[in-house]
């Protein structure tokens, strides 16, 4: 399976551990429009292909990391802003299928 290594952790925080790769689980991302509205303004539209080959159903967290100034301006899953530069998703995908997140955000650049 692998191993990885706990730094000093406080309780009741969270840890991450990577304990393995799932061969049966798989992401495609693809950039499918980028489009400039304005001199500062940005429009880029991404989606990411989930599939599942797994006999049984799954909840896939997606992070998608965004740099600088940014929204969502249109999704067809609901999303978290982790935090300033982090995007996600929490993606249930039923055994044996594929599922496509579809997302468009809007860069302000300064």
């Amino acid at each position: 399976m692998g191993e990885d290594r706990i730094d000093h952790t406080p309780r009741d925080e969270e840890l991450n551990l990577k304990v393995g790769y799932a061969f049966d689980i798989a992401a495609e991302e693809r950039l499918m429009d980028q489009s400039r509205i304005s001199r500062q303004v940005e429009e880029r539209t991404y989606e990411i292909e989930l599939r599942n080959r797994k006999q049984e159903e799954v909840t896939i967290k997606v992070e998608k990391k965004l740099y600088g100034d940014w929204d969502v301006v249109e999704t067809n899953f609901e999303y978290t802003k982790k935090d300033a530069r982090t995007l996600v998703f929490d993606i249930p995908v039923g055994a044996g299928e594929t599922v496509t997140v579809r997302f468009r955000v809007r860069f302000n650049q300064q």
